[in-house]
């Protein structure tokens, strides 16, 4: 059976101003089932506010951001012309995950060649916590288990941490 690992623990950044707690997630994830070697990383990110969260990619945002920019810089030139350079895809996970709060509707943002996709995600992952601990940082952590999309995932949570957000569809690791 195929297992998936993450952490929920990465370095955070308090924004104050923006109220805006950012964590970095290390994605890994086996793109091929016929190829278990074949690893790939991605670094990704979760925002989190008042009103919810976004789980994204932060080479596509970095991307996008660099892109807007530059079509900003062009309309503000006044030279009447806008060029807009086709890129490569920035990184490799193209989706995002947003939930809203308090009751963590949760959405999947996705394209299919040319076409957006909206999806609303109705299952809530029921994770069983176990009595396994570790320290990852400067955090006592606990490991928690879930099956959720027909596949096996480990989370490790902190109680430090006041939020029962976590990356893609992930959340609710304690009640």
């Amino acid at each position: 059976m195929k297992r998936n690992y993450f952490i929920v623990l990465a370095f955070l950044s308090m924004f104050a101003n923006a109220q805006t707690n950012r964590f970095f997630y290390e994605y890994k994830f086996i793109p091929d089932s016929n190829n278990k070697e074949e690893v790939k990383k991605e670094m990704m990110l979760l925002d989190i506010n008042k009103k919810g969260s976004a789980y994204y990619s932060h080479d596509k945002f970095v991307a996008d951001s660099t892109s807007k920019a530059e079509l900003e810089k062009q309309i503000n030139s006044g030279s009447g012309s806008i060029s807009v350079n086709r890129r490569d895809r920035p990184g490799q996970v193209s989706y995002k995950v947003t939930k809203d709060y308090p009751d963590f509707k949760t959405y999947l943002f996705t394209s299919v060649s040319t076409d957006k996709y909206k999806i609303k995600e109705d299952k809530k992952p029921e994770w069983k916590i176990l009595p396994d601990k570790q320290k990852i940082g400067e955090y006592n952590t606990q490991k928690a288990v879930t099956s959720y999309g027909g596949r096996e995932w480990t989370a490790w949570f902190s109680s430090d941490i006041p939020f029962q957000d976590g990356p893609y569809k992930f959340y609710g690791f304690r009640d």
